[in-house]
């Protein structure tokens, strides 16, 4: 079989394996016990990995043959993927603000401010003009009259997507010299670089969606990305145990994720991933 005619097979499978990847650490994270203060900031990641999932879910259904080939039916399923895919970018901006800075009361600012990105989203693909569908060795795609991908509204788009989920985890990384307990480091480290290395790569590819090369490869890195995550939270151990300069009080809660509060951790190491 040529390898141009095995690529979309590949897409469709490392689709598949990041589906499921991405609702395992959304079961991981959620297992995890957190302090009072912090379920929200879980819950909000949780919602992340779970909207990941099903929207990656979604585009591979849509891919499927006998899916309704019609603008309305894809334009429905689009407008439908973006609530949800703004519903999870709220969790995840609003998880990373959280350990950044501690304030339970960012998650309704940000819940604002996504429905009117949604507003703003759903405005310019209508705008677009959508006229047909189009059958494409990568599914089946939406032509506009006007094209969408280019010009200062779709940068705008692209940016707001990208730059404050790219920021905060920048932001989350900083707390990693902050800390002190080494598997807090850690998980700091990988959490916030595999952020940062798939919105980076996002912004890089922008302009190259259409290649084979980047259908692919995008896909390797949300795969990448949710296994390296994946894995800070389940696969890192603490070592071995240090002893507690004091004893923790039956009224103290566990840490965001993290070990027994002990004398002279700082707030941020306790909170911190």
């Amino acid at each position: 079989m040529p390898l141009a005619a095995t690529l979309p097979l590949l897409s469709i499978a490392l689709g598949l394996a990041s589906a499921a990847m991405f609702l395992l650490v959304a079961r991981t994270v959620w297992a995890r016990p957190v302090s009072q203060e912090s379920v929200r900031a879980r819950n909000a990641f949780v919602t992340w990995w779970g909207v990941l999932g099903f929207v990656t879910g979604v585009g591979l259904v849509r891919q499927a043959p006998g899916f309704p080939a019609s603008v309305t039916a894809f334009l429905a399923v689009s407008i439908i993927s973006l609530a949800v895919l703004c519903v999870g970018l709220w969790g995840l901006l609003y998880y990373l603000l959280f350990l950044f800075t501690s304030r339970r009361g960012l998650a309704l600012p940000l819940a604002l401010g996504y429905v009117l990105y949604f507003a703003f989203l759903a405005a310019f693909i209508l705008g677009g003009n959508p006229t047909s569908v189009a059958s494409t060795k990568w599914g089946p795609e939406i032509v506009y009259s006007d094209p969408l991908d280019s010009g200062p509204v779709y940068w705008t788009a692209v940016m707001l997507l990208i730059l404050p989920p790219f920021l905060a985890a920048g932001g989350y990384l900083s707390l990693y010299w902050k800390v002190t307990d080494p598997v807090q480091k850690r998980r700091i480290l990988l959490v916030s670089l595999s952020i940062l290395v798939w919105f980076g790569s996002a912004l890089v590819g922008t302009g190259a969606g259409e290649s084979d090369w980047w259908h692919i490869a995008s896909r390797l890195i949300g795969l990448g990305a949710a296994t390296t995550i994946y894995y800070a939270y389940r696969g890192l151990r603490p070592g071995e145990p240090q002893a507690f300069t004091h004893t923790p009080r039956p009224s103290e809660e566990p840490p965001l994720y993290g070990a027994p509060p002990r004398k002279g951790v700082s707030r941020v190491s306790r909170l911190a991933v």
